[in-house]
Protein backbone atom coordinates (compact mmCIF):
# COMPACT_ATOMS: atom_id res chain seq x y z
CA UNK A 1 0.00 0.00 0.00
CA UNK A 2 1.18 3.40 -1.28
CA UNK A 3 2.13 5.47 2.08
CA UNK A 4 0.55 8.89 3.01
CA UNK A 5 2.41 11.95 2.38
CA UNK A 6 2.38 14.67 4.62
CA UNK A 7 4.52 17.89 4.01
CA UNK A 8 3.89 21.27 5.81
CA UNK A 9 2.48 24.12 3.71
CA UNK A 10 0.75 22.01 0.69
CA UNK A 11 -2.63 22.01 0.93
CA UNK A 12 -4.98 18.18 0.11
CA UNK A 13 -5.68 18.76 -3.09
CA UNK A 14 -1.63 19.52 -4.18
CA UNK A 15 -0.66 16.35 -2.35
CA UNK A 16 -3.28 14.19 -4.12
CA UNK A 17 -2.20 15.74 -7.17
CA UNK A 18 1.32 14.85 -6.62
CA UNK A 19 0.45 11.19 -5.57
CA UNK A 20 -1.29 10.90 -8.51
CA UNK A 21 1.01 11.49 -10.64
CA UNK A 22 4.07 9.69 -8.57
CA UNK A 23 1.72 6.24 -9.03
CA UNK A 24 0.90 7.69 -12.52
CA UNK A 25 4.50 7.60 -13.59
CA UNK A 26 5.47 4.80 -11.50
CA UNK A 27 2.88 2.67 -13.12
CA UNK A 28 4.16 3.74 -16.65
CA UNK A 29 8.07 2.61 -15.66
CA UNK A 30 6.26 -0.65 -14.46
CA UNK A 31 4.94 -1.49 -17.97
CA UNK A 32 7.53 -0.11 -20.04
CA UNK A 33 10.12 -2.39 -17.87
CA UNK A 34 7.55 -5.73 -18.19
CA UNK A 35 7.55 -4.99 -21.97
CA UNK A 36 11.55 -4.39 -22.37
CA UNK A 37 12.52 -7.76 -20.30
CA UNK A 38 9.68 -10.14 -20.93
CA UNK A 39 7.08 -12.15 -18.48
CA UNK A 40 9.22 -13.61 -15.87
CA UNK A 41 10.17 -17.56 -16.12
CA UNK A 42 7.37 -18.52 -14.16
CA UNK A 43 4.34 -16.28 -15.72
CA UNK A 44 5.16 -18.35 -18.76
CA UNK A 45 4.34 -21.57 -17.28
CA UNK A 46 2.11 -23.74 -18.90
CA UNK A 47 -1.27 -23.32 -16.81
CA UNK A 48 -3.85 -22.01 -19.60
CA UNK A 49 -4.07 -24.84 -22.39
CA UNK A 50 -3.81 -24.39 -25.96
CA UNK A 51 -7.85 -23.64 -27.30
CA UNK A 52 -8.92 -27.50 -27.61
CA UNK A 53 -12.08 -28.70 -26.78
CA UNK A 54 -12.57 -30.91 -23.72
CA UNK A 55 -14.68 -33.33 -22.72
CA UNK A 56 -15.93 -33.88 -19.16
CA UNK A 57 -17.45 -37.51 -19.46
CA UNK A 58 -17.32 -40.70 -21.21
CA UNK A 59 -19.99 -40.57 -23.60
CA UNK A 60 -19.08 -36.96 -24.86
CA UNK A 61 -15.18 -38.10 -25.10
CA UNK A 62 -16.18 -41.16 -27.40
CA UNK A 63 -17.78 -39.03 -29.05
CA UNK A 64 -15.28 -36.67 -29.75
CA UNK A 65 -12.43 -39.12 -30.58
CA UNK A 66 -14.77 -40.58 -32.97
CA UNK A 67 -14.59 -37.23 -35.15
CA UNK A 68 -11.66 -36.16 -37.09
CA UNK A 69 -9.27 -34.84 -35.38
CA UNK A 70 -8.81 -30.79 -36.25
CA UNK A 71 -5.72 -29.53 -37.64
CA UNK A 72 -2.04 -28.70 -35.25
CA UNK A 73 0.83 -27.02 -35.70
CA UNK A 74 3.32 -29.37 -34.02
CA UNK A 75 4.14 -33.11 -34.59
CA UNK A 76 6.03 -35.58 -32.13
CA UNK A 77 8.70 -37.10 -33.89
CA UNK A 78 7.61 -41.02 -33.48
CA UNK A 79 11.23 -42.09 -34.33
CA UNK A 80 12.35 -41.07 -30.75
CA UNK A 81 9.72 -40.40 -27.57
CA UNK A 82 10.72 -39.97 -24.42
CA UNK A 83 8.12 -40.22 -21.68
CA UNK A 84 8.84 -39.26 -18.12
CA UNK A 85 5.76 -40.73 -15.50
CA UNK A 86 6.33 -39.51 -11.76
CA UNK A 87 3.77 -39.09 -9.05
CA UNK A 88 5.04 -35.95 -7.94
CA UNK A 89 3.04 -36.23 -4.52
CA UNK A 90 1.50 -32.84 -4.64
CA UNK A 91 4.82 -31.05 -5.17
CA UNK A 92 5.36 -31.36 -1.32
CA UNK A 93 9.19 -31.58 -1.39
CA UNK A 94 11.33 -28.12 -2.07
CA UNK A 95 13.17 -30.09 -4.35
CA UNK A 96 11.29 -31.96 -6.79
CA UNK A 97 10.98 -29.14 -9.31
CA UNK A 98 15.07 -28.75 -9.55
CA UNK A 99 14.89 -32.50 -10.37
CA UNK A 100 12.44 -32.61 -12.68
CA UNK A 101 13.66 -30.47 -14.86
CA UNK A 102 16.76 -32.60 -15.27
CA UNK A 103 14.08 -35.02 -16.39
CA UNK A 104 11.44 -32.61 -18.71
CA UNK A 105 14.43 -31.29 -20.41
CA UNK A 106 15.06 -34.31 -23.12
CA UNK A 107 11.16 -35.34 -22.81
CA UNK A 108 9.20 -35.62 -25.29
CA UNK A 109 5.88 -36.30 -22.83
CA UNK A 110 5.55 -36.12 -19.48
CA UNK A 111 2.69 -37.56 -17.83
CA UNK A 112 2.36 -36.35 -13.93
CA UNK A 113 0.06 -37.35 -11.31
CA UNK A 114 -0.58 -35.40 -7.97
CA UNK A 115 0.83 -32.66 -9.81
CA UNK A 116 0.24 -28.60 -8.88
CA UNK A 117 -1.55 -26.61 -11.20
CA UNK A 118 -0.10 -23.29 -9.62
CA UNK A 119 3.66 -23.51 -9.41
CA UNK A 120 6.59 -21.85 -10.57
CA UNK A 121 8.41 -25.10 -11.51
CA UNK A 122 6.27 -25.01 -15.05
CA UNK A 123 8.42 -22.06 -15.76
CA UNK A 124 11.29 -24.70 -16.39
CA UNK A 125 9.05 -26.95 -18.94
CA UNK A 126 8.02 -23.64 -21.37
CA UNK A 127 9.26 -24.87 -24.38
CA UNK A 128 6.84 -27.40 -24.32
CA UNK A 129 3.95 -26.52 -26.47
CA UNK A 130 1.62 -28.40 -25.04
CA UNK A 131 -0.40 -28.78 -21.76
CA UNK A 132 -3.21 -30.73 -20.50
CA UNK A 133 -4.29 -31.16 -16.91
CA UNK A 134 -7.45 -33.02 -15.35
CA UNK A 135 -8.28 -31.44 -11.46
CA UNK A 136 -8.35 -33.87 -8.64
CA UNK A 137 -7.75 -33.31 -5.01
CA UNK A 138 -7.33 -29.13 -4.43
CA UNK A 139 -4.80 -28.24 -1.08
CA UNK A 140 -4.82 -25.09 0.39
CA UNK A 141 -1.72 -23.96 -2.71
CA UNK A 142 -3.33 -25.00 -5.18
CA UNK A 143 -5.62 -27.74 -7.35
CA UNK A 144 -3.36 -30.79 -7.91
CA UNK A 145 -4.20 -33.64 -10.37
CA UNK A 146 -3.47 -35.35 -13.28
CA UNK A 147 -0.71 -33.20 -15.78
CA UNK A 148 0.56 -34.52 -19.16
CA UNK A 149 3.05 -31.71 -20.61
CA UNK A 150 3.82 -32.56 -24.46
CA UNK A 151 6.45 -31.65 -27.66
CA UNK A 152 3.17 -31.42 -29.51
CA UNK A 153 -0.59 -29.55 -28.74
CA UNK A 154 -3.07 -31.85 -27.95
CA UNK A 155 -5.45 -32.61 -30.90
CA UNK A 156 -7.84 -33.49 -28.44
CA UNK A 157 -8.77 -33.80 -24.59
CA UNK A 158 -10.84 -35.86 -22.40
CA UNK A 159 -11.19 -35.33 -18.61
CA UNK A 160 -12.61 -38.39 -16.28
CA UNK A 161 -13.64 -38.19 -13.09
CA UNK A 162 -13.50 -40.64 -10.36
CA UNK A 163 -13.95 -40.53 -7.00
CA UNK A 164 -12.45 -42.63 -3.99
CA UNK A 165 -15.35 -44.65 -2.47
CA UNK A 166 -14.67 -44.25 1.47
CA UNK A 167 -12.97 -40.72 1.35
CA UNK A 168 -15.07 -39.23 -1.96
CA UNK A 169 -11.96 -37.56 -2.66
CA UNK A 170 -11.65 -36.95 -6.56
CA UNK A 171 -9.36 -39.32 -8.52
CA UNK A 172 -8.91 -38.35 -12.49
CA UNK A 173 -7.50 -40.03 -16.02
CA UNK A 174 -6.89 -37.54 -18.72
CA UNK A 175 -6.75 -38.64 -22.10
CA UNK A 176 -4.68 -36.58 -24.63
CA UNK A 177 -4.04 -37.02 -28.40
CA UNK A 178 -0.96 -36.01 -30.91
CA UNK A 179 -0.06 -35.64 -34.43
CA UNK A 180 2.64 -37.44 -35.13
CA UNK A 181 5.26 -36.33 -37.69
CA UNK A 182 5.56 -37.87 -41.20
CA UNK A 183 2.65 -40.37 -40.32
CA UNK A 184 -1.19 -40.22 -40.64
CA UNK A 185 -1.65 -41.99 -37.30
CA UNK A 186 -1.84 -40.17 -33.97
CA UNK A 187 -0.83 -40.96 -30.42
CA UNK A 188 -3.11 -41.55 -27.63
CA UNK A 189 -1.68 -41.00 -24.35
CA UNK A 190 -3.48 -42.12 -20.90
CA UNK A 191 -2.55 -40.80 -17.79
CA UNK A 192 -4.21 -42.27 -14.74
CA UNK A 193 -4.28 -41.49 -10.85
CA UNK A 194 -6.39 -44.58 -9.98
CA UNK A 195 -8.72 -45.06 -6.94
CA UNK A 196 -6.84 -46.55 -4.14
CA UNK A 197 -8.88 -46.74 -0.85
CA UNK A 198 -11.54 -49.24 -1.60
CA UNK A 199 -11.75 -52.63 0.31
CA UNK A 200 -13.04 -53.90 -3.26
CA UNK A 201 -12.74 -53.80 -7.24
CA UNK A 202 -15.81 -52.49 -7.86
CA UNK A 203 -14.82 -48.49 -8.21
CA UNK A 204 -11.44 -49.42 -9.54
CA UNK A 205 -12.91 -51.17 -12.62
CA UNK A 206 -15.16 -48.72 -13.54
CA UNK A 207 -12.63 -45.75 -13.61
CA UNK A 208 -10.44 -48.04 -15.73
CA UNK A 209 -13.19 -49.07 -17.86
CA UNK A 210 -13.90 -45.03 -19.15
CA UNK A 211 -10.13 -45.36 -20.31
CA UNK A 212 -10.46 -48.72 -22.05
CA UNK A 213 -13.52 -47.03 -24.05
CA UNK A 214 -11.85 -44.51 -25.33
CA UNK A 215 -8.80 -46.71 -26.67
CA UNK A 216 -11.03 -49.11 -27.92
CA UNK A 217 -11.73 -45.89 -30.75
CA UNK A 218 -8.38 -45.48 -31.24
CA UNK A 219 -6.28 -47.12 -33.87
CA UNK A 220 -3.10 -46.21 -33.99
CA UNK A 221 -0.14 -46.38 -31.33
CA UNK A 222 -0.96 -45.96 -27.45
CA UNK A 223 0.70 -45.07 -24.00
CA UNK A 224 -1.30 -45.76 -20.98
CA UNK A 225 0.98 -44.63 -18.16
CA UNK A 226 0.25 -43.72 -14.30
CA UNK A 227 0.22 -44.48 -10.70
CA UNK A 228 -2.44 -47.19 -11.33
CA UNK A 229 -2.45 -48.51 -7.48
CA UNK A 230 -1.75 -51.99 -8.08
CA UNK A 231 -1.12 -53.14 -4.29
CA UNK A 232 -3.11 -55.82 -4.58
CA UNK A 233 -2.39 -58.65 -7.39
CA UNK A 234 -6.06 -58.67 -7.97
CA UNK A 235 -6.12 -54.84 -9.27
CA UNK A 236 -3.06 -55.60 -11.50
CA UNK A 237 -4.58 -58.94 -13.13
CA UNK A 238 -7.75 -57.07 -13.85
CA UNK A 239 -5.61 -53.89 -15.61
CA UNK A 240 -3.00 -56.47 -17.64
CA UNK A 241 -6.52 -58.63 -18.91
CA UNK A 242 -8.00 -55.47 -19.97
CA UNK A 243 -5.37 -53.62 -21.47
CA UNK A 244 -3.49 -56.70 -23.00
CA UNK A 245 -6.61 -57.66 -24.75
CA UNK A 246 -6.95 -54.14 -26.35
CA UNK A 247 -2.45 -55.25 -27.67
CA UNK A 248 -1.16 -53.20 -24.74
CA UNK A 249 1.90 -54.84 -23.51
CA UNK A 250 3.35 -53.58 -19.89
CA UNK A 251 6.92 -52.28 -20.36
CA UNK A 252 9.76 -53.70 -18.32
CA UNK A 253 12.31 -51.85 -15.96
CA UNK A 254 16.09 -52.82 -16.59
CA UNK A 255 16.63 -50.90 -13.06
CA UNK A 256 13.14 -50.99 -11.54
CA UNK A 257 13.16 -49.17 -8.05
CA UNK A 258 9.53 -48.25 -8.62
CA UNK A 259 7.05 -47.44 -5.48
CA UNK A 260 6.20 -50.52 -4.36
CA UNK A 261 3.05 -51.86 -1.59
CA UNK A 262 2.78 -55.00 -0.62
CA UNK A 263 5.40 -55.80 -2.43
CA UNK A 264 3.26 -54.76 -5.84
CA UNK A 265 4.71 -52.05 -8.38
CA UNK A 266 2.25 -49.32 -8.36
CA UNK A 267 3.67 -46.86 -11.30
CA UNK A 268 3.00 -48.72 -15.09
CA UNK A 269 3.72 -48.09 -18.35
CA UNK A 270 1.77 -49.67 -21.13
CA UNK A 271 2.34 -49.61 -25.14
CA UNK A 272 0.52 -50.37 -28.20
CA UNK A 273 2.53 -49.98 -31.70
CA UNK A 274 5.45 -48.70 -30.15
CA UNK A 275 9.40 -50.17 -29.57
CA UNK A 276 10.75 -50.11 -25.63
CA UNK A 277 14.46 -49.39 -26.61
CA UNK A 278 15.15 -48.32 -22.50
CA UNK A 279 12.97 -48.51 -19.53
CA UNK A 280 14.69 -46.95 -15.83
CA UNK A 281 12.91 -46.34 -12.62
CA UNK A 282 14.91 -43.96 -10.52
CA UNK A 283 14.83 -43.78 -6.05
CA UNK A 284 13.99 -40.41 -4.86
CA UNK A 285 14.07 -38.45 -1.84
CA UNK A 286 11.25 -35.38 -3.47
CA UNK A 287 8.69 -37.58 -3.46
CA UNK A 288 7.01 -40.86 -2.18
CA UNK A 289 7.14 -42.37 -6.03
CA UNK A 290 10.07 -42.33 -8.57
CA UNK A 291 10.05 -41.20 -11.37
CA UNK A 292 10.23 -43.41 -14.24
CA UNK A 293 11.94 -42.71 -18.19
CA UNK A 294 10.98 -44.62 -21.41
CA UNK A 295 12.87 -44.05 -24.62
CA UNK A 296 10.10 -45.52 -27.70
CA UNK A 297 10.01 -45.12 -31.43
CA UNK A 298 7.43 -46.45 -34.21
Amino acid sequence: MMSVWRRQGRDVAADRGIRSSAALVALCALCLSACAAGPPRSAQAPLVAPTVDVAGDIENCVAAFSEEPRESGSAIDPRAIELVNWNVRKGRHAGWAAEFDRYADAADIATLQEAPLHHPAWGAVGLMHGFAFAPGYVTRRSPTGVMTLSEAVPLRQCNLKSREPLLRSPKATLVTEYPLLGSAETLLVVNIHAVNFAPGLVAFRRQLAVAVRVIEQHDGPVIFAGDFNTWRPARRRHVDRQLIRLNLAPVGFTADRRKRFLGQALDHVYVRGLHVSAATSYSTQVSDHGPMRVRLTM
